[in-house]
């Protein structure tokens, strides 16, 4: 189990690049969901053939029954389902599109050029409380008005448990969404030259994590 942080741009509703032109499926889900216990397996499957290519962010709802990481953040989860219009488990979107992830969806969807080149790096504190996060934003093209959006999303890696936290029998949960930074809304990026760059900084107080090793 541990943290990650996922960083993404939006163009509007569509997304444009991502960090090292991994392809980001969204996908939102239930720990009380009988659908989301049959399907979640292949989709898992998928992501994690897929390493190089593809980076999950599960975003829990409680539009069914009990769910402890929905409970844990419902601002941030239901902001991304309202913005997305999600309204059942399971539903996923594929750089900001609703879309069936198939391999081949997958593949096409990679070799789409990025728009910006993102560098990203962080560090937990020595006593485990704190995490620190540095992206840094080139353009690969030029763009003239403040249409970018970008979004820090730190996810804990896999969590599972010994008896299933709701109804529908899971126990294992990969890619669980913990905090948007610097807000659910995102930062709307500048307008930045060719030559130029940006850099955003955060920092998070580590809360509602299993583990953060």
């Amino acid at each position: 189990m541990k943290l990650l942080t996922i960083l993404f741009i939006l163009l509007t509703l569509n997304l444009q690049a991502q960090t090292s032109r991994l392809v980001l499926l969204e996908r939102f889900t239930s720990a009380s969901s009988p659908s989301c216990a049959t399907q979640n397996p292949a989709f898992n499957a998928l992501v994690t053939a897929n390493p190089t290519k593809v980076v999950a962010i599960n975003y829990h709802l409680g539009i069914i029954g009990v769910d402890p990481f929905y409970s844990q953040n419902p601002v941030q989860n239901n902001s991304r389902a309202v913005y997305y219009t999600a309204t059942e488990v399971p539903t996923t979107f594929m750089d900001g599109t609703g879309s069936n992830i198939t391999q081949a969806s997958i593949n096409n969807e990679y070799a789409v050029a990025p728009t910006f080149k993102i560098t990203l790096s962080y560090y937990i504190s020595s006593d485990n409380d704190s995490m620190y996060i540095k992206a840094k934003f080139k353009p690969l093209a030029n763009y003239t008005s403040t249409v970018y959006k970008a979004y820090v999303v730190i996810v804990e890696k896999s969590i599972t448990f010994p008896t299933p936290p709701g109804t529908n029998g899971e126990t294992s949960f990969p890619m669980v969404m913990k905090k948007m930074l610097p807000s659910e809304t995102g930062y709307t990026l500048p307008v930045i030259a060719l030559t130029d760059s940006f850099i955003l900084n955060y920092g998070w107080l580590i809360t509602n994590t299993f583990n953060v090793n």
